[in-house]
Protein backbone atom coordinates (compact mmCIF):
# COMPACT_ATOMS: atom_id res chain seq x y z
CA UNK A 1 0.00 0.00 0.00
CA UNK A 2 2.89 2.63 0.56
CA UNK A 3 3.52 2.25 -3.12
CA UNK A 4 -0.27 3.23 -3.90
CA UNK A 5 -0.27 5.92 -1.42
CA UNK A 6 0.43 9.39 -1.39
CA UNK A 7 0.37 10.99 1.95
CA UNK A 8 -1.71 14.40 1.78
CA UNK A 9 -3.23 14.08 -1.77
CA UNK A 10 -4.55 11.64 -4.31
CA UNK A 11 -3.43 8.17 -4.25
CA UNK A 12 -1.61 6.77 -7.43
CA UNK A 13 -3.65 5.12 -9.70
CA UNK A 14 -1.34 1.78 -9.84
CA UNK A 15 2.18 0.23 -9.25
CA UNK A 16 2.84 -0.08 -12.99
CA UNK A 17 1.81 3.81 -13.02
CA UNK A 18 2.39 6.11 -10.44
CA UNK A 19 2.67 9.16 -12.23
CA UNK A 20 -1.17 8.70 -12.61
CA UNK A 21 -3.11 10.21 -9.83
CA UNK A 22 -7.19 10.79 -10.38
CA UNK A 23 -9.81 11.35 -8.03
CA UNK A 24 -12.04 8.96 -8.96
CA UNK A 25 -9.87 6.25 -8.94
CA UNK A 26 -8.83 7.45 -5.01
CA UNK A 27 -12.63 6.77 -4.25
CA UNK A 28 -12.21 2.91 -6.24
CA UNK A 29 -8.88 2.14 -3.60
CA UNK A 30 -10.48 3.35 -0.53
CA UNK A 31 -13.73 1.67 -1.04
CA UNK A 32 -10.93 -1.65 -1.98
CA UNK A 33 -9.49 -1.35 1.54
CA UNK A 34 -12.51 -1.87 3.05
CA UNK A 35 -14.06 -3.99 1.20
CA UNK A 36 -10.78 -6.40 1.31
CA UNK A 37 -11.50 -5.95 5.55
CA UNK A 38 -14.84 -6.96 5.06
CA UNK A 39 -13.75 -10.00 3.62
CA UNK A 40 -10.76 -10.57 5.81
CA UNK A 41 -10.95 -9.06 9.18
CA UNK A 42 -6.90 -7.91 8.52
CA UNK A 43 -7.23 -4.25 10.87
CA UNK A 44 -4.40 -2.79 8.34
CA UNK A 45 -6.83 -3.30 5.71
CA UNK A 46 -9.22 -0.82 7.30
CA UNK A 47 -6.35 1.35 8.74
CA UNK A 48 -5.54 1.80 4.89
CA UNK A 49 -8.59 2.49 4.17
CA UNK A 50 -8.98 5.29 7.05
CA UNK A 51 -5.46 6.68 6.10
CA UNK A 52 -6.36 7.37 2.16
CA UNK A 53 -9.92 9.14 3.60
CA UNK A 54 -7.11 10.96 6.14
CA UNK A 55 -5.19 12.11 2.54
CA UNK A 56 -7.81 12.90 0.27
CA UNK A 57 -11.96 12.05 0.28
CA UNK A 58 -13.76 9.54 -0.79
CA UNK A 59 -16.67 11.58 -1.15
CA UNK A 60 -15.91 14.31 -3.91
CA UNK A 61 -19.40 15.19 -5.41
CA UNK A 62 -20.89 17.75 -3.06
CA UNK A 63 -24.40 17.92 -2.85
CA UNK A 64 -27.09 20.45 -0.45
CA UNK A 65 -25.02 22.62 1.43
CA UNK A 66 -25.17 24.66 4.60
CA UNK A 67 -23.11 27.85 5.38
CA UNK A 68 -24.05 29.39 8.60
CA UNK A 69 -23.58 33.30 9.37
CA UNK A 70 -20.32 34.84 10.37
CA UNK A 71 -16.91 35.44 8.48
CA UNK A 72 -15.96 32.95 6.37
CA UNK A 73 -12.22 32.14 4.58
CA UNK A 74 -12.51 31.25 1.14
CA UNK A 75 -10.20 30.43 -1.65
CA UNK A 76 -10.60 31.30 -5.92
CA UNK A 77 -9.09 28.02 -7.32
CA UNK A 78 -8.36 28.17 -11.53
CA UNK A 79 -9.13 25.09 -14.00
CA UNK A 80 -5.23 23.58 -12.83
CA UNK A 81 -6.43 23.53 -9.17
CA UNK A 82 -4.56 26.53 -8.18
CA UNK A 83 -5.39 28.66 -5.50
CA UNK A 84 -5.48 32.40 -7.75
CA UNK A 85 -7.27 34.31 -4.73
CA UNK A 86 -7.85 34.39 -1.01
CA UNK A 87 -10.36 36.50 1.10
CA UNK A 88 -12.40 36.98 4.14
CA UNK A 89 -16.51 37.16 3.17
CA UNK A 90 -19.41 37.54 6.02
CA UNK A 91 -22.43 35.80 5.52
CA UNK A 92 -25.38 37.92 7.24
CA UNK A 93 -27.61 34.93 7.91
CA UNK A 94 -27.06 31.06 7.25
CA UNK A 95 -27.73 29.83 3.64
CA UNK A 96 -28.70 26.42 2.55
CA UNK A 97 -26.99 26.35 -0.25
CA UNK A 98 -25.36 24.55 -3.37
CA UNK A 99 -22.24 22.65 -3.11
CA UNK A 100 -20.98 20.76 -6.23
CA UNK A 101 -17.50 19.48 -5.23
CA UNK A 102 -15.70 18.40 -2.17
CA UNK A 103 -12.05 18.09 -2.28
CA UNK A 104 -8.88 18.67 -1.31
CA UNK A 105 -7.10 22.35 -2.13
CA UNK A 106 -3.55 22.02 -2.96
CA UNK A 107 -1.44 23.48 -0.31
CA UNK A 108 -4.40 23.90 2.17
CA UNK A 109 -5.23 22.00 5.16
CA UNK A 110 -8.27 20.28 5.36
CA UNK A 111 -11.28 19.18 2.83
CA UNK A 112 -12.78 21.83 0.76
CA UNK A 113 -16.06 22.78 -0.53
CA UNK A 114 -17.15 24.14 -4.15
CA UNK A 115 -20.01 26.49 -3.84
CA UNK A 116 -21.81 27.20 -6.47
CA UNK A 117 -24.98 29.64 -5.14
CA UNK A 118 -25.76 31.94 -2.13
CA UNK A 119 -23.32 34.45 -0.83
CA UNK A 120 -19.87 32.53 -1.40
CA UNK A 121 -21.42 31.14 -5.21
CA UNK A 122 -18.32 30.02 -6.84
CA UNK A 123 -15.58 30.23 -4.28
CA UNK A 124 -14.37 27.13 -1.82
CA UNK A 125 -14.70 27.44 1.56
CA UNK A 126 -13.37 24.47 4.19
CA UNK A 127 -15.39 21.77 5.23
CA UNK A 128 -16.14 23.06 8.94
CA UNK A 129 -18.10 21.24 11.97
CA UNK A 130 -21.62 22.86 12.13
CA UNK A 131 -20.48 26.03 9.54
CA UNK A 132 -19.75 24.69 6.22
CA UNK A 133 -20.72 21.26 5.18
CA UNK A 134 -22.59 18.84 2.68
CA UNK A 135 -26.02 17.92 4.38
CA UNK A 136 -26.80 14.50 5.57
CA UNK A 137 -24.70 11.66 5.24
CA UNK A 138 -21.86 11.12 3.06
CA UNK A 139 -18.65 9.26 2.78
CA UNK A 140 -20.24 6.22 4.74
CA UNK A 141 -18.68 2.96 5.01
CA UNK A 142 -19.51 -0.10 6.69
CA UNK A 143 -17.98 -2.70 8.91
CA UNK A 144 -19.12 -6.01 8.42
CA UNK A 145 -16.66 -6.87 11.12
CA UNK A 146 -17.19 -4.11 13.86
CA UNK A 147 -14.04 -2.58 14.65
CA UNK A 148 -12.38 -1.37 17.93
CA UNK A 149 -12.96 1.76 19.28
CA UNK A 150 -10.96 2.33 22.44
CA UNK A 151 -11.75 5.01 24.72
CA UNK A 152 -9.34 6.50 27.81
CA UNK A 153 -11.30 7.15 30.76
CA UNK A 154 -13.20 10.48 30.82
CA UNK A 155 -16.60 11.97 29.70
CA UNK A 156 -17.78 11.20 26.26
CA UNK A 157 -21.27 12.06 24.22
CA UNK A 158 -22.76 10.09 21.48
CA UNK A 159 -25.33 11.58 19.24
CA UNK A 160 -28.42 10.09 16.95
CA UNK A 161 -29.54 11.97 14.12
CA UNK A 162 -33.08 12.38 12.47
CA UNK A 163 -33.80 12.19 8.60
CA UNK A 164 -32.74 15.49 8.28
CA UNK A 165 -29.22 15.22 9.89
CA UNK A 166 -30.31 17.28 12.81
CA UNK A 167 -29.28 15.49 16.07
CA UNK A 168 -31.98 13.92 17.92
CA UNK A 169 -30.61 12.71 20.89
CA UNK A 170 -27.72 13.23 23.27
CA UNK A 171 -26.30 10.65 25.97
CA UNK A 172 -22.78 12.15 27.48
CA UNK A 173 -20.97 9.54 30.35
CA UNK A 174 -18.31 9.45 32.09
CA UNK A 175 -15.99 6.04 32.15
CA UNK A 176 -14.01 5.94 34.74
CA UNK A 177 -11.22 3.21 33.76
CA UNK A 178 -10.10 2.65 30.07
CA UNK A 179 -12.62 0.69 28.03
CA UNK A 180 -14.02 -0.39 24.75
CA UNK A 181 -16.48 -0.69 21.90
CA UNK A 182 -17.06 -1.95 18.89
CA UNK A 183 -18.15 0.04 15.66
CA UNK A 184 -19.67 -1.21 12.46
CA UNK A 185 -19.90 2.27 10.43
CA UNK A 186 -18.23 5.27 9.53
CA UNK A 187 -19.34 8.59 8.38
CA UNK A 188 -19.55 12.36 7.53
CA UNK A 189 -22.19 14.54 8.84
CA UNK A 190 -22.28 18.35 9.38
CA UNK A 191 -18.74 18.03 8.71
CA UNK A 192 -17.70 15.83 11.46
CA UNK A 193 -16.69 12.39 10.76
CA UNK A 194 -18.48 9.93 13.34
CA UNK A 195 -18.46 5.84 14.80
CA UNK A 196 -21.44 4.41 15.44
CA UNK A 197 -21.23 2.20 18.07
CA UNK A 198 -22.70 -1.12 18.43
CA UNK A 199 -22.35 -2.22 21.80
CA UNK A 200 -22.16 -0.76 25.56
CA UNK A 201 -23.14 2.47 27.27
CA UNK A 202 -23.13 4.16 23.54
CA UNK A 203 -25.33 1.71 21.24
CA UNK A 204 -26.79 3.02 18.07
CA UNK A 205 -25.47 6.16 19.04
CA UNK A 206 -22.51 7.97 17.06
CA UNK A 207 -19.00 8.87 18.82
CA UNK A 208 -17.22 11.66 16.67
CA UNK A 209 -13.91 9.86 15.95
CA UNK A 210 -11.66 13.11 16.53
CA UNK A 211 -13.06 13.11 20.25
CA UNK A 212 -9.96 13.37 22.57
CA UNK A 213 -9.03 10.34 24.12
CA UNK A 214 -10.88 7.51 21.55
CA UNK A 215 -8.84 5.26 19.10
CA UNK A 216 -9.75 3.15 16.13
CA UNK A 217 -8.68 -0.26 15.73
Amino acid sequence: MSKIRNPGWISRYSLANQQYMYPSYHIVHTGQMYQLYNMTGAFSLALAGDNLISDYPASQHGGRGYIASGRHNVVAVDSTGEVTAERDIDVTMAEAVAMTSRQRVAGRDGVWLKVSSGTLANLWVRETADRSFVKLQVETYRFDLPRLLRFQKGTYSGYRFNALGLRSSTKTFTLTANSGAHVDMRTVMNGVTYLRVKNGVWKDYWIAASSQGVVLG
